[in-house]
């Protein structure tokens, strides 16, 4: 969080994530996010694509869980942890925290 470039996001997403009553939402919250990655997309920003594309697939996981009649791409869930780890090299973290976390 505290390198992220956009923390709003990253709040957004922690406070939805935290709240299962939230998860019904994460479909308009997945398309605000996709706005803003569809913004920088053309503006070689490499850690906002990045940390864009971790939110979003988040948000697709999270809603996927309310079981909707249209979900998103049922392999969501398994891209979290790949876009974490990038995000990680893209920003010149440690990607070994993020291990541990999923330990």
């Amino acid at each position: 969080m505290p390198s992220s470039e956009d923390k709003d996001e990253l709040y957004k997403l922690i406070k939805v994530a935290g709240n299962k009553e939230k998860w019904v939402k994460a479909k308009e919250y997945f398309d605000q996010t996709r706005r803003k990655a569809l913004k920088v997309q053309n503006q070689n920003n490499h850690n906002l694509e990045c940390l864009y594309s971790y939110i979003e697939v988040c948000f697709k996981s999270l809603y996927n869980l309310t079981y909707p009649s249209a979900p998103f791409d049922t392999n969501s869930p398994y891209k979290i942890i790949p876009f974490a780890i990038k995000y990680c090299k893209v920003k010149g973290l440690d990607e070994r925290e993020i291990i541990k976390i999923i330990g």
